[in-house]
C-alpha cells in the first residue's frame, strides 16, 4: 500500500472548534430517545436501512458531510449498542472496524487527572500545593513563579505555563518517516524556552504543557512507570482496549480505524510528544465505560470527584465548563453530561456521561477535522444519547 505523505502539523488545533461546537449543546434542540439494547455485550445497530434509528441517522450523516468514517458508542444501564458508517481504510475501501481502536487525543488527559487525584486520596499529593514540591527545579523560566504554580493548576489549565505543542521542535511527531522521541523533561524544556503566558491562576487557558508535568507528578510520587500506574487503573474497570503507546510504537493495536488528512493516512505518529496530554489508544467500549465509571464514583473516591466537578468558564467554549480533567457540558434538554473532547492528527473523539453515570456516549472519527468538522451532527449525537 501507498502512503501519501503530508506536511506535519501540531497536535489539537481542532479542539477549539470542537469545545465550541459543544457550546452548541445548550441552544439545539434534543434529539429522539435512543435505544436500549436486550444484552449487556455491545452490538451493532440493526436498525433497518428505510428507517434508520436516530443515532444511526445521526453517524450517516457525520460520514454524508465528508468525514472518512464514524462510531457511536452507547452505554444505558448496563448496555452497550455501536453504530458505524464509513471507512475505517480510504485506501483498501474497508468499512468502518467494529470495536476500533483509535488514538482519542485529549480524553487521555481524564485518566491522566484520576491517577493524580488517587495520589491525593492516598494523603500523598495536595491539590493546592505547588508543583515545585513534588517536581523541584523543573519550572524555571521567564515569568515562571514556581512556588505559585499549584498541582490544581496544572490540571485545569490555569497554571500559565507555556505550550510546547505547537513548537517546531514537535512537529516532526507527526512524520511516519522519523524516528524522533521525547522524554518528558525534554516537553517541559521546549516549553520553558518561551515565556509564561500568565501568571499562575490568573485565568483558564487549555495547554499540552500542564498535563505532561501532571504524568511526571504520577511517575515521581507514585514510583512507578505511567503505563503501571494506567494499568492499575483500567485493569479492575476492564478497559483491555485502552493503553499508552512507548515512546518509538507509531502503531495501533487491531482492529484499528486508519487515521486521515486530507486524503492521505496519517495513523502513525510518535506518541511521546503527546504521552499523558493526549497519547492514549482506547475504543468506544472502553471510553463509555470510563467515564460512566467514573461518575459513579469507581475511578477516585467522591470527594476527589467532587474536586474534579469544581469548573471553571472553558476559555472560547461558551458554557462549557471545565474542572480537575473534566468537561461540563450542558444538554440542550436541561441535565449535564461529563466528559471530553480532543482531536490528533487523523482523528477526533467526544465523551460524555450522565451524571449518576447510566448513561455515556463516545464519538469517534478517523478524520482530521478540518472543512469536514459538522458541529451540529457532534450535539445532535450527544443530545440523543443522553437525553
Amino acid at each position: 500500500m501507498t502512503t501519501q505523505v503530508t506536511r506535519p502539523r501540531p497536535p489539537a488545533r481542532g479542539l477549539a472548534v470542537l469545545t465550541a461546537a459543544l457550546a452548541l449543546v445548550a441552544v439545539t434542540a434534543c434529539g429522539n430517545d435512543a435505544e436500549n439494547p436486550a444484552t449487556p455485550q455491545p452490538s451493532e445497530s440493526s436498525a433497518a436501512p428505510t428507517a434508520p434509528a436516530p443515532m444511526q441517522a445521526a453517524v450517516d450523516r457525520l460520514v454524508s458531510e465528508g468525514f472518512v468514517g464514524a462510531e457511536a458508542t452507547v452505554l444505558r444501564d448496563g448496555s452497550v449498542v455501536q453504530y458505524t458508517a464509513g471507512l475505517g481504510d480510504l485506501a483498501t475501501g474497508e468499512p468502518y472496524p467494529r470495536g476500533a481502536h483509535v488514538r482519542v487525543a485529549s480524553l487521555t488527559k481524564s485518566f491522566t487527572s484520576a491517577l493524580v487525584l488517587r495520589l491525593v486520596a492516598e494523603g500523598r499529593v495536595e491539590l493546592d500545593a505547588p508543583v515545585d514540591r513534588y517536581l523541584p527545579g523543573l519550572l524555571r523560566g521567564e515569568g515562571v513563579d514556581p512556588g505559585a504554580v499549584t498541582v490544581r493548576h496544572i490540571l485545569q489549565h490555569r497554571s500559565g505555563l507555556p505550550e510546547y505543542s505547537q513548537l517546531p521542535e514537535v512537529a516532526v511527531a507527526y512524520d511516519a518517516a522519523s524516528t524522533r522521541t521525547f522524554t518528558p523533561k525534554e516537553l517541559i524544556e521546549l516549553a520553558l524556552r518561551q515565556p509564561a503566558q500568565f501568571p499562575a491562576g490568573e485565568r483558564m487557558r487549555y495547554t499540552a504543557t500542564n498535563y505532561v508535568l501532571a504524568g511526571m507528578l504520577v511517575e515521581k510520587v507514585g514510583g512507578k512507570d505511567l503505563a503501571t500506574a494506567l494499568a492499575e487503573l483500567t485493569g479492575p474497570l476492564g478497559l483491555s482496549s485502552t493503553y499508552l503507546p512507548a515512546a518509538g510504537d507509531h502503531t495501533i493495536a487491531a482492529p484499528f480505524a486508519h487515521g486521515h488528512d486530507n486524503g492521505a493516512d496519517v495513523t502513525a505518529l510518535e506518541p511521546s510528544a503527546l504521552w499523558t496530554a493526549g497519547g492514549l489508544v482506547s475504543s468506544g467500549t472502553d471510553l463509555v465505560g470510563y467515564y460512566s465509571a467514573l461518575m459513579r464514583g469507581e475511578v477516585v473516591p467522591s470527594a476527589q470527584l467532587e474536586q474534579m466537578q469544581v469548573t471553571v468558564p472553558m476559555e472560547g467554549a461558551g458554557p462549557v465548563g471545565y474542572g480537575l480533567g473534566l468537561m461540563r457540558i450542558p444538554l440542550a434538554c436541561g441535565s449535564v453530561a461529563w466528559g471530553h473532547a480532543g482531536d490528533t492528527q487523523g482523528y477526533l473523539a467526544v465523551v460524555g456521561a450522565t451524571e449518576d453515570g447510566s448513561r455515556a456516549m463516545s464519538v469517534t472519527v478517523n478524520q482530521s477535522p478540518k472543512d469536514a468538522f459538522g458541529p451540529a451532527q457532534f450535539v445532535e449525537l450527544l443530545n440523543v444519547a443522553l437525553c
